[in-house]
C-alpha cells in the first residue's frame, strides 16, 4: 500500500548518513513516490532517490533541491 511504501522510505531516510530526514517530504500515490525539500549535496540527492526505490516505490519523482 502507499502508506506502507511511505513508511519504508521514511525509515530508510532516517538511517541514511547523507540525508537529514526532516528536510525531505515524502508523498506516495499509486506506488509513485514524490520527494520534495532540500539536501546538502548531490550524494544526498542520489541517496534519497535510492532509499525511495529500496522502500518499494514503483517510480520516484525527485524534486529535491541541492543547496
Amino acid at each position: 500500500s502507499d502508506a506502507q511504501i511511505k513508511k519504508e522510505i521514511e525509515h530508510a531516510l532516517v538511517w541514511s548518513p547523507f540525508v537529514h530526514r526532516n528536510d525531505i517530504h515524502v508523498k506516495v500515490r499509486h506506488g509513485v513516490a514524490e520527494l520534495t525539500g532540500t539536501v546538502g549535496s548531490w550524494i544526498a540527492y542520489g541517496e534519497a532517490n535510492q532509499d525511495a526505490q529500496n522502500g518499494g516505490a514503483l517510480e520516484v519523482v525527485n524534486h529535491l533541491q541541492v543547496r
